[in-house]
């Protein structure tokens, strides 16, 4: 209950009139604007301010729609008085907290101090102006917090004088509705709490009054009777200060109700207002009891629940900005909805030209065929008729990944880059030749074999030799030349034999001692196939799975068995995806409808297999773990399922295990995983984050007999204050520690990493970061005028300022050095005055993409000496390696744990000359061709995507051996519920924490618990 000075501590206070102060300095007023909050107080301290008594050099500035004049409020005394009603758990919403005769107590007289420190630096403040000094703070505050700034006043001998403003109770309870959403009955009480405060003073004759409405109607006849009551000097107030923009949520006192309220507070009844005090201070004995409670709780655990209230107002302030981000971003949305909406509108308006031009074109292409296959017919002396076979025809992109084609030369590629000579290779169905053609460019020899004339005429201006004719006779005709191949490709053509196996197995002499054959056939277990068989229906088509011309069909487990009994040892197994909506197989909807909750396997969207195998030593090698029902399940739940960094760490390198080892991958989100995934895994995977969330899913996972891997690839741990994630991670490592601990295995990208993690597991593997691409490595080259480019780029604020000033140099004496840079780096050096091109941070594949469109290229990685960073891997000097782009690293772990200095990249230690002399070596001379070269060779070599497979295999390989027992019987993760899921989504939501403090302030705690169990 609050406590409010009676009559005799008022009247007994001193009432100085001009002195001089203990510390010297001569002042005659303070002069203490206050009353009721949406009162006019702003608008009377303007006022005053206006005509002379200033309220202060440095004011809180003026808010538009809520004191658009200015609040004439001194920052230090608002913020002075927020302390002290915090230190008491009250504030101007809640002044009822404070308790009886607060300001006699020892918590008071620290502030009493500050206050009297306050109104001497106020005080000098003014020592230009001519004694007597005139002081003017305003503050609502006051109405409760005055008894100590009356007792500093006094004890700094000032003649101290309020000025009450009163408004009605209506327009007080409307503007605070307004501005604050305070129910009506709330604003009531609050309002009649802030006149009581003012009765006191009123009955003391310590305090002048006015109200709102003449401050409105005659401001300067207001300040004219103040300054005669007061006895202060003031001019005259300006004109326009007042408008009658301020009469907003107007309420006049002429209302009879507002009247005689203001009537018993000011005027007529203020006996009322004393018999309802006495009331009052009845029922304050009541409270005494609850109040030492209160008094001893405030000594135990004061400063720990101020603590805390800071941070909830702190966090509070971070989703205000939060809401403000997301309100301009949807701002922006809406615009760009609205130029999409005329952009459609001029697509519409070409669509049907652009219908017309397809057409004109096709029908052009179909001639241009016909002409061209009568051209070859002529050349290979052949009738027209005979040539009415299509010729297949398609052109090689490596960067089209799910092509079966593009995987089939990617694979070539590798092999020659390992055996670093070129292969000979023979394609089995060569068609025009294009596969090999692209092949012969990359330095290799190649043979084709195919029966149609036309496509053999083609396949020979392009290719080494092409045989025209069967694959079986092509092995009877050339048995006795003793040919040998390091590669033979049936890029589908298997199901087009009547007897592969046979083919198979006289492959084998073909082959040299390390050859492999690679192959692609269609999967007939595709999910349209099966649903065709459901509508019972098997029907034949032109192209496609169901291909007229096939012979043999082939799902996994049947091609599998193929290799297997023709005494082939697979190396590879990977897949080409089509799903069903892009498989050119009719399915009724009624059939699709229906089978929506069929548990499918993962096959379901596989179009094609594209197998690489290798003669074995056995009649019949150990392929099992390539059938389906052998297959590792593994489930990654991540916290961002779509990031670079799950690209990185997770998806890339599983994919390639999938590849190499066999087993089936699927990725989620850690807070909502799909219960049928659960189900179907037998190895979880989580990455990075952990929370009590996280660690009572993992021991679910483990309950349920999962084997879960904690994958990490930070020193998480202990992170430098200058990153983002800082606090983030300093908040969640007791967390972390525990999850670290929980893991059947833990997963880290370094040596360095794997020593700090093995502190909390014994079951630490390295899976290194590694690095391919499928685009064309950058062009480097040498020119007097060529433009080389700077390259700086990191997702996070890692340091670079130490090579501020070398890349000032640099471009000084290279006026033609071009500096990009990409994510926060790039924003940093700009603000440093580098001319420099800015890019956001990209996703890792757009990074890769960006990079090949680059020349002349070189890598700049700076990195500063940290427990933090030793442990980090090399992956942006691989990047940059595998697109050609040499680097100049910062001479720390983990860059010189790969780089050979002068050899494949540069390191520099981080000093300004020791960066220009790197900078300008690569610039200025050849060295920049040569670096580039040596690293892509050495990347390709050492951190492509088989090591870090072979490192997931080896996790996965000894799971049965490390995976701990469940610790109770097998049950259904009760932490995925639906109902939980919601909530945790809900939690995550910024603006949830907005709304909820505000449910919390106005309505209470039980609503606030209604409320969160209406999402549950």
């Amino acid at each position: 209950m609050e406590s409010t000075p009676t009559l005799e501590y008022l009247q007994g206070s001193k009432h100085h009139h001009s002195t001089v102060t203990g510390d010297g300095s001569q002042t005659s007023k303070l002069i203490l604007v206050t009353g009721m909050h949406r009162s006019g107080t702003s608008a009377l301290a303007g006022l005053l301010h206006q005509s002379g008594v200033s309220a202060g050099p440095e004011l809180i500035p003026a808010q538009a729609g809520v004191n658009d004049k200015g609040f004439f409020e001194d920052p230090r005394v608002v913020a002075l008085n927020d302390r002290i009603f915090s230190a008491f758990f009250a504030s101007w919403l809640e002044p009822e907290n404070l308790p009886t005769q607060w300001w006699t107590t020892a918590l008071a007289a620290a502030y009493l101090a500050e206050i009297q420190d306050l109104l001497r630096l106020k005080i000098s403040e003014r020592t230009t102006e001519a004694a007597p000094v005139q002081l003017l703070i305003k503050d609502p505050r006051l109405m409760f917090l005055y008894p100590l700034w009356q007792e500093a006043a006094d004890k700094l001998g000032l003649n101290t004088h309020y000025v009450l403003i009163c408004r009605s109770m209506e327009s007080v309870v409307a503007s605070l509705q307004h501005r604050d959403d305070l129910p009506p009955a709330a604003g009531k009480l609050l309002w009649m709490r802030y006149m009581l405060q003012a009765l006191p003073l009123l009955t003391a004759g310590r305090a002048s009054c006015c109200t709102y409405e003449r401050v409105l109607n005659d401001s300067a006849k207001v300040v004219r009777e103040l300054s005669e009551e007061l006895r202060i000097n003031v001019g005259e107030p300006p004109r326009g200060f007042i408008t009658a923009k301020l009469n907003h949520h107007h309420c006049s006192f002429e209302d009879l109700t507002c009247r005689k309220i203001y009537d018993a507070v000011v005027h007529e009844d203020t006996e009322a207002l004393i018999h309802w005090r006495a009331v009052l201070s009845v029922a304050d004995e009541f409270y005494q009891p609850l109040q030492s409670i209160q008094a001893q709780l405030i000594r135990d655990h004061g400063e720990g629940l101020i603590q805390a209230k800071d941070q909830i107002r702190k966090l509070e302030s971070s989703v205000r900005k939060h809401q403000q981000h997301i309100e301009l971003q949807t701002s922006q949305a809406r615009a760009h909805c609205d130029n999409q909406a005329s952009l459609n509108a001029q697509i519409y308006a070409l669509r049907a030209e652009l219908q017309f031009s397809l057409s004109r074109e096709k029908a052009l292409q179909d001639k241009l065929r016909l002409t061209e296959k009568k051209l070859d017919a002529h050349v290979c002396g052949l009738a027209p008729a005979v040539s009415d076979d299509v010729v297949y025809e398609a052109a090689i992109d490596l960067r089209v990944l799910n092509n079966a084609h593009s995987k089939i030369a990617s694979s070539i590629l590798q092999r020659g880059r390992e055996r670093a000579a070129p292969l000979r290779i023979l394609e089995v169905g060569c068609s025009s030749g294009y596969l090999g053609k692209f092949l012969k460019s990359a330095g290799h020899e190649v043979w084709g074999i195919e029966t149609q004339p036309i496509a053999v005429a083609r396949a020979s201006k392009c290719l080494d030799y092409v045989y025209p004719g069967t694959v079986q006779s092509f092995i009877i005709d050339h048995e006795s030349e003793n040919q040998r191949f390091d590669i033979i490709i049936f890029g589908d053509v298997l199901e087009h034999l009547a007897d592969p196996a046979d083919i198979l197995r006289a492959c084998r002499k073909l082959l040299t001692h390390s050859g492999e054959i690679l192959a692609s056939v269609p999967n007939v277990s595709h999910e349209a196939v099966r649903l065709m068989l459901l509508e019972g229906r098997w029907e034949y088509q032109k192209t496609g799975i169901m291909d007229q011309t096939h012979l043999r069909f082939f799902s996994r487990d049947t091609l599998v068995s193929l290799f297997t009994e023709t005494g082939y040892k697979i190396t590879s197994m990977d897949t080409v995806t089509l799903p069903l909506s892009n498989v050119d197989i009719g399915i009724s909807a009624d059939i699709y409808r229906e089978t929506r909750h069929l548990p499918f396997d993962d096959d379901k969207d596989v179009f094609q297999f594209v197998v690489t195998v290798m003669p074995a030593a056995d009649d019949r090698p150990d392929n099992t773990r390539f059938v389906s029902r052998q297959l590792s399940h593994v489930l990654c739940l991540l916290p961002l399922p779509d990031s670079s960094l799950a690209d990185i760490r997770l998806r890339q390198p599983l994919a390639r295990f999938s590849q190499l080892y066999g087993g089936q991958i699927r990725t989620g989100s850690v807070y909502s995983p799909d219960p049928d995934d659960i189900h179907w895994a037998d190895v979880v995977i989580l990455q990075r984050e952990s929370s009590s969330y996280v660690l009572n899913l993992m021991q679910e996972m483990q309950d349920l007999g999962k084997f879960v891997v904690f994958e990490i690839d930070d020193l998480l741990l202990d992170v430098p204050a200058y990153l983002t994630v800082h606090e983030h991670c300093k908040q969640m490592k007791p967390w972390l520690e525990e999850a670290l601990q929980q893991a059947d295995a833990v997963t880290v990208s370094t040596l360095p990493l794997m020593k700090a993690v093995s502190a909390y597991n014994d079951n630490v593997f390295l899976c290194p970061n590694c690095s391919e691409t499928a685009h064309t490595p950058v062009n480097q080259y040498d020119a007097p005028d060529a433009t080389i480019t700077l390259l700086v780029a990191s997702s996070d604020t890692v340091r670079v300022d130490f090579i501020v000033s070398a890349l000032k140099r640099i471009q000084q004496d290279f006026p033609a050095v071009r500096v990009i840079g990409i994510g926060p780096p790039g924003e940093y050096l700009r603000r440093t005055g580098i001319n420099v091109e800015t890019y956001p941070m990209m996703e890792y594949d757009h990074f890769k993409a960006f990079l090949a469109t680059l020349e002349n290229v070189v890598g700049i990685i700076p990195l500063d000496d940290s427990a933090f960073n030793r442990c980090k891997s090399a992956i942006k000097f691989f990047d940059f390696a595998v697109h050609g782009i040499p680097s100049i690293c910062s001479d720390v772990q983990p860059y010189n744990d790969v780089i050979e200095n002068g050899q494949n990249g540069l390191l520099s230690a981080n000093t300004e000359d020791d960066w220009v002399a790197a900078i300008s070596a690569m610039v200025a001379g050849p060295l920049r061709k040569a670096v580039a070269h040596r690293a892509m060779q050495f990347t390709q070599r050492e951190f492509n995507l088989n090591r870090v497979a072979a490192a997931w295999h080896d996790v996965l390989d000894n799971r049965k051996k490390l995976q701990r027992l469940p610790a109770e019987p097998l049950r259904l993760p009760t932490v995925l519920g639906p109902s939980r899921r919601k909530l945790l989504a809900h939690l995550l939501t910024p603006a949830s924490y907005y709304y909820a403090f505000r449910i919390l302030r106005v309505n209470g705690l039980d609503q606030l618990v209604n409320r969160i169990k209406s999402v549950m």
